[in-house]
């Protein structure tokens, strides 16, 4: 009897959540059509089930808003909130809902909510978005973003930017003072608002760059502007830092002879020296990202500004060629534009090593039949306009799978983001593929440009699997504070990044600037120069012992 009574309520238990299944499912199938009235009906149904799924609520809640519903949108969406369903998204809604219904007060606390919250409101909602049309005439809601007045002086101008800067950054970053004491930071600020008539714009502008620097993090920068009137230019040289010393890698054909040469001094000054000033005006994770934004020094403006060349029109540079010849030639800044940059390293006619034949794709692969090995490369972490990156993963373990591949090579030294939500579907296939589990079934090579989401897919790979790290160690941490989330200061149109999230990919109490190679492997100018690659040498060695 017990055995009956005991096999009667798993059934029926089995039996409910089959039903609870098939609901959610037909519930679904009517979100996506926008059949609200009858999603309201169903979504009320699996609540009275299941108080505990945010989705309900919150999908319950887009019904009732799409049907002007407010306030039991509002309801609902206080609900998702309740239990950490969409967060940001949410207090968006609420907010808009509230402003809809011309509730003021309730729509700015929510709106002050909302710029403090990830994924919420932006200062550009602010700006532009029509569901806070009820509240542009507030003076409370004209004071969240300063308007433009067309009579005003230069100091006014720049007073009003520099009040907004502080004020946005004290709102939305994560956390401002992990590494800038609030000292330094009002200080820095006070200094600046004293000296703005004794500042030119560049210089003001690269303070903020020095600033935002000392904040610590390589997702929260100030980018001069490179369009518009008060546009900051290069110097048409693309440089890198190799082992050896900082290289041309590409130039404007005026100055080809000083292609693959090395870059001495600028306007006299030692190289060394210049790399360690212009330090000050970069935002990094750790020291890698000073290598990785080594192109940055072509800025002519902040070069000029930080006393290292005499004028930011031009400026002397001294060479050593290949040959051990020095060379000092005047190169004129320029308006960007990498068409510019038109004369390249180009001494070998020797093929193309695979992490430089494809740059601009945002992923691709490659069978290497004499390793038994699939080369695949992540140049950005994001689907394609033609083509998901889910599917491109279905294609290459497809293709594995049918000719029993038994190694895997993934590249993302030259990855600088994308979207960490990609990485699920290409970690799930390497925990299937037990070859792939094998010691030296997996190698991930890494580098200073592996930053961002593409630190998180190393994290993850370092976590979840037996992967071999190869290369140079990356430009973040497995543990960063990161989002690119931007806002412009209303005057001078300057364009600053502010973080405001967190990424914890890693045990909380991991505090490593970087992942780190097992086998490190620095690149050199004498291997980009013959386009050899070192690192996918070293790997197929090893792999055509096996």
């Amino acid at each position: 009897m017990r055995i009956l009574v005991f096999v009667t309520f798993v059934f029926c238990g089995s039996l409910v959540y089959t039903q609870e299944l098939l609901k959610v499912e037909k519930a679904n199938k009517l979100y996506e059509e926008n059949q609200w009235e009858q999603v309201v009906t169903a979504y009320d149904e699996l609540i009275n089930y299941n108080k505990t799924k945010g989705d309900y609520f919150y999908k319950l809640a887009t019904a009732l808003r799409k049907l002007e519903k407010y306030k039991l949108s509002i309801d609902a969406y206080s609900k998702s909130l309740n239990v950490g369903y969409k967060k940001g998204r949410c207090i968006y809604f609420i907010a808009s809902n509230f402003a809809l219904l011309n509730n003021q007060t309730e729509a700015l606390k929510w709106i002050a909510k909302g710029l403090k919250t990830p994924k919420s409101i932006y200062y550009s909602d602010i700006k532009t978005d029509t569901n806070f049309d009820n509240l542009r005439e507030l003076q409370e809601f004209k004071n969240l973003y300063p308007s433009v007045e067309e009579s005003t002086t230069r100091l006014e101008r720049w007073s009003t930017d520099l009040s907004f800067f502080k004020k946005a950054f004290e709102t939305i970053h994560f956390n401002l003072h992990r590494k800038l004491s609030i000292q330094d930071w009002e200080s820095s600020i006070n200094v600046i608002q004293a000296n703005i008539d004794n500042l030119t714009d560049d210089a003001i502008i690269v303070q903020l760059m020095q600033l935002v620097g000392r904040v610590g993090d390589g997702h929260t920068f100030v980018r001069p502007s490179i369009q518009g009137d008060n546009k900051f230019h290069f110097f048409p040289v693309q440089l890198y830092q190799f082992k050896e010393g900082v290289f041309v890698t590409s130039i404007n054909d005026k100055y080809a002879n000083v292609v693959g040469s090395e870059l001495t001094h600028i306007d006299g000054v030692p190289i060394a020296e210049v790399l360690k000033v212009f330090k000050t005006a970069l935002s990094v994770d750790n020291a890698m990202g000073y290598k990785q934004n080594v192109y940055l020094m072509m800025l002519s403006e902040v070069l000029h500004v930080l006393k290292i060349t005499k004028t930011s029109e031009q400026a002397e540079f001294t060479f050593k060629t290949l040959v051990g010849e020095s060379i000092t030639t005047t190169i004129v800044a320029a308006d960007f534009n990498p068409a510019l940059w038109n004369t390249k390293v180009e001494y070998n006619t020797k093929e193309l090593p695979l992490y430089r034949s494809n740059p601009n794709d945002y992923f691709w692969y490659k069978y290497i039949p004499e390793s038994n090995a699939v080369y695949l490369q992540i140049n950005i972490n994001f689907s394609k306009p033609d083509k998901d990156i889910g599917d491109f993963y279905d294609e290459v373990f497809g293709f594995m799978k049918s000719e029993d591949v038994k190694h895997l090579i993934v590249d993302i030294r030259n990855c600088p983001g994308g979207n960490s939500f990609n990485n699920k579907d290409l970690i799930q296939y390497i925990i299937k593929n037990k070859n792939l589990q094998k010691k030296g079934g997996l190698y991930t090579i890494i580098g200073r440009k592996t930053f961002s989401a593409a630190m998180n897919l190393a994290t993850d790979l370092e976590q979840w699997t037996n992967t071999i790290f190869i290369g140079e160690p990356t430009g973040s941490s497995p543990n960063f504070v990161g989002e690119t989330n931007f806002v412009e200061l209303p005057y001078s149109k300057l364009n600053i990044s502010i973080s405001n999230a967190y990424w914890q990919r890693s045990v909380s109490w991991d505090e490593r600037l970087w992942i780190a190679p097992h086998i490190f492997i620095e690149p050199s100018f004498k291997d980009y120069s013959t386009n050899s690659d070192p690192v996918m040498e070293y790997i197929l060695k090893h792999l055509n012992k096996e």
